[in-house]
């Protein structure tokens, strides 16, 4: 029969091993699972004297894709195919879409699967503080794949 004093250090020692698991598990989920979640929101924006060219107008924001070593090639081809599928007027790409500013390999390949985006009214981009030490890479891509580059990227 255990002693009282050990099923006490029993006791402490699985919920150590409860709390620490539980610990491990939130600081993980930003790591393991958020970066792979896609989240299609809609809203609808009323405009007062809006032209009747831009009603029902709809435009496709993909922001912060952080493509590298978390973020996988193939799960930007994801979001971009269901982009397409929304069939939107206007796809606006607002920054980060490598991790790390010298990321070379990344940015090559983030704009080879972001390359098939398309719209009638064009596809808009700048980039953000992630971008920044691949800025000119990136200006020359945009500038083959025809889209749209607006606004300067300052360092932090």
């Amino acid at each position: 029969m255990p002693s009282p004093l050990c099923n006490l250090a029993r006791r402490r020692f699985l919920r150590l091993s409860l709390a620490t698991g539980a610990g491990v598990a939130a600081c993980a989920y930003p790591f393991v699972a958020e970066h792979r979640l896609v989240r299609i929101t809609r809203y609808r924006i009323p405009v007062p004297r809006l032209p009747e060219a831009f009603r029902g107008f709809t435009i496709a924001q993909l922001t912060d894709l952080h493509h590298g070593p978390l973020v996988p090639a193939s799960f930007l081809r994801r979001v971009v195919e269901q982009t397409l599928a929304l069939g939107v007027d206007m796809v606006a790409l607002t920054g980060d879409y490598i991790t790390g500013t010298e990321a070379t390999d990344s940015v090559d390949s983030v704009w080879d699967v972001l390359e098939p985006l398309r719209a009638p009214t064009g596809v808009h981009a700048v980039l953000g503080n992630h971008d920044y030490g691949q800025m000119y890479r990136s200006r020359e891509r945009l500038a083959a794949s025809g889209w749209s580059l607006h606004g300067r990227v300052q360092p932090i």
